[in-house]
């Protein structure tokens, strides 16, 4: 009768033994976890005003952006006077039957007319393609926009232009002719009709 009960008492003893074990493990885990967010996810600390002194307003930078306080954001404006033949996003192709994904707007327009830029920026990319040139616009915020196929181009790596000065040609074909014209956001295509 006494081993019995002291082979119960141990393992009684084993069981309880086994549940501290596995709780201070779990506080070691937690407090692991939260040195490794508080390394990783730094808190964001904010002046708050005295209640009555002023309305409380806090307003949190955002750190990726190279943007100075005194920079007002991009006006954009359409690139060159025509219409647009083809929008942004989804479209079934017709020769093709398929759906596929436009992430710019087609622009039609006479031949050898102006383009100009959409808003003030600096030209960061001008490359001859099969079809013509292409001009890319770096803007304040960090849009970007893009203009292509140009017949000819006036614009130079490096180059600061304002709204309006005029960047190229559209391409010389019998009539009318056709430019993409494209504008992303931190490398994320928008619609250049919800900009304009």
């Amino acid at each position: 009768m006494v081993k019995l009960r002291s082979w119960k008492l141990g393992k009684l003893r084993l069981k309880w033994l086994g549940l501290v074990v596995a709780a201070l493990a779990c506080v070691g885990l937690g407090i692991a976890l939260r040195l490794a967010y508080e390394m990783y996810w730094p808190r964001v600390t904010v002046d708050v005003p005295v209640p009555g002194v002023q309305p409380v307003t806090a307003v949190i930078p955002d750190s990726t952006s190279e943007v100075t306080a005194e920079e007002p954001p991009p006006v954009f404006s359409w690139p060159v006077d025509g219409q647009v033949v083809g929008a942004f996003g989804w479209y079934r192709d017709p020769l093709r039957q398929e759906w596929r994904y436009r992430d710019g707007v087609m622009l039609e327009a006479p031949a050898m007319s102006e383009v100009t830029a959409a808003a003030d920026g600096e030209v960061v990319t001008v490359m001859a393609q099969d079809d013509g040139y292409e001009v890319h616009i770096k803007h304040s915020y960090d849009f970007e926009t893009y203009y292509g196929p140009l017949e000819t181009t006036s614009a130079a790596l490096g180059q600061r232009v304002a709204a309006g000065d005029c960047i190229g040609l559209m391409p010389d074909v019998v009539g009318s002719s056709v430019m993409s014209f494209r504008l992303t956001l931190r490398g994320e295509p928008e619609d250049p009709a919800g900009r304009l």
